[in-house]
């Protein structure tokens, strides 16, 4: 089942002036319920614009996206429907926390859904799980976290929603490496227990590969391709003409591979490329 159906979507920024710029171009898609697809593409390729056109928040100039079948700006008369089925994740999302208590922030959306008290409490402190924030902080004023607890913090106010579709743009910019990793295994908890479809919108191969079940390259405003990690990344020489690179682990093998050992080329994750690797030695 198809959780977003996009049909000819375009998005024309400044349109009928000298400023006129095609964002999104006649972009078609279909992202399944229950899976990961990454997003990657350039800076200005149009992934923002995209994500934000999924969630509701920008109409486009042209084109239908249907959620669940159902077309997100003709068929549901409130806003709000769509804003709690499609839970978008903005770039830099502590930008978004504004609450004086971690707890309010979190309880921000549940509350708007019309849960009780009680059910909006549950719904906190199962993000709070899904994010690893310590209960200790809920009192605390998010405003006085690190930058990796404040990313944590907003992304479990989204969480708390429980979106049907999760859009993330961009989750893991400007963080250490080790928060990147606590943000990516948030990630793949929440969607191991909840299922639902999640968009991951990432300049960081390596994670775009490892969590994806396919991969769409985003070109000035185009699909350009839609397939799993292991082919997109398989001819990481043509991605370099749209300004896009492989993991690491892909060129190192597909390097191996180039003296002459037998070894798989389509790998895009270091676990995988270790075990190839320590099977070549071992033969």
């Amino acid at each position: 089942m198809s959780a977003l159906d996009i049909k000819n979507l375009s998005y024309i920024y400044n349109q009928g002036t000298d400023l006129e710029k095609i964002a999104v171009n006649n972009v078609n898609l279909s992202i399944n319920d229950g899976e990961i697809i990454g997003i990657i593409g350039h800076t200005g390729s149009g992934k923002s614009t995209f994500a934000q056109m999924l969630s509701g928040t920008v109409k486009p100039t042209a084109g239908k996206i249907f959620l669940y079948g159902k077309d997100i700006w003709k068929d549901y008369k409130n806003r709000k429907e769509v804003y709690f089925k499609v839970g978008l994740v903005f770039q830099y999302p502590e930008k978004q926390l504004f609450a004086q208590t971690v707890y309010e922030d979190i309880a921000f959306g549940p509350k708007n859904q019309g849960f009780s008290e009680g059910e909006t409490e549950e719904k906190v402190f199962e993000a709070l799980d899904f994010v690893n924030i310590d209960k200790k902080l809920l009192n605390r004023s998010p405003f006085e976290l690190s930058g990796g607890e404040k990313r944590r913090v907003a992304i479990a106010g989204i969480f708390a929603m429980n979106p049907g579709v999760l859009i993330l743009d961009e989750p893991t910019s400007g963080l250490d490496p080790i928060s990147r990793e606590k943000i990516i295994n948030n990630i793949l908890s929440y969607h191991s227990k909840k299922r639902g479809a999640v968009i991951f919108i990432s300049h960081f191969m390596e994670e775009t590969a490892r969590i994806s079940d396919r991969v769409a390259i985003m070109d000035r405003g185009k699909i350009k391709m839609v397939d799993t990690p292991e082919n997109v990344f398989y001819d990481y020489k043509s991605l370099k003409s749209i300004n896009l690179d492989a993991p690491q682990i892909t060129k190192i093998v597909s390097n191996i591979h180039s003296k002459g050992y037998n070894i798989n080329k389509k790998i895009v994750t270091v676990e995988k490329g270790t075990q190839e690797i320590l099977r070549l030695l071992r033969e």
